[in-house]
């Protein structure tokens, strides 16, 4: 299974008065943001500021805030990443301040990973390993997902979980002073997307609930993470 995190995001939905992001940054995270920029929608904006390992984001949109860890960008070609446990330990315990301001009606928690390997073909293979699908191995370009809802034992919450594999090539351009061409990296990678969330409701929830909704889509991320395909059908 990939192993490494690219992102970590934690979203919610709902009603929040997003007038002043920085200003919401700033209460979330505890330090200033370092850059804003508009939302390539054209609809919101995006702010972030680097935290020791961790470069922490924040992305309005309307009815939608997204909390984001990534890793800080490094110089080089290199693929760059965060632990994943590291990453959602780090956004859960800022999450307290957005549950408690927004009117939230559906919570969802996105992991993507990735896992570098040698060529084209071992990307192939890992993939088939992943899914079990018998794909040719010589086969590039590959991708899977599925979604299957869970209900819970308590309070009727009923979540998605998707899991999305690829196999890809990715690239990393490399500029420098002495040529006006990038170089080109690269990097033949497995990558699987977790993005478990509920269903949404057609009333805010309680405070109390959205708490406890939240770690649960924690928990059950990470256990999509560490048991893959079978976890998932075998939990419902």
């Amino acid at each position: 299974m990939p192993s490494k995190a690219d992102s970590v995001h934690i979203v919610m939905f709902g009603q929040a008065d997003v007038s002043d992001v920085a200003g919401i940054f700033r209460d979330v995270f505890e330090v200033p943001a370092t850059t804003m920029q508009p939302h390539p929608s054209g609809i919101g904006s995006s702010t972030s500021a680097p935290l020791g390992a961790i470069s922490a984001n924040l992305h309005s949109q309307p009815g939608r805030l997204e909390m984001v860890a990534t890793p800080i960008p490094a110089q080089g070609a290199t693929m760059q990443s965060i632990d994943v446990d590291e990453g959602l330990t780090f956004l859960t315990s800022k999450a307290s301040k957005l549950i408690q301001s927004t009117e939230i009606v559906r919570l969802a928690v996105v992991v993507n990973l990735f896992e570098s390997v040698s060529s084209a073909e071992a990307a192939c293979k890992a993939f088939i390993k992943a899914t079990g699908i018998d794909a040719p191995e010589d086969s590039t370009d590959l991708s899977f997902s599925l979604n299957y809802r869970k209900k819970m034992d308590t309070g009727g919450v009923v979540l998605n979980r998707l899991l999305r594999w690829e196999a890809a090539l990715r690239q990393i351009l490399q500029f420098s002073n002495v040529s006006a061409v990038p170089l080109t990296h690269n990097f033949h990678v497995l990558t699987l997307q977790v993005d478990v969330n509920s269903v949404p409701l057609d009333k805010p929830m309680e405070k109390s609930a959205a708490y406890a909704l939240l770690d649960t889509l924690v928990k059950e991320a990470q256990e999509c993470i560490s048991g893959g395909y079978e976890y998932l059908i075998k939990n419902h």
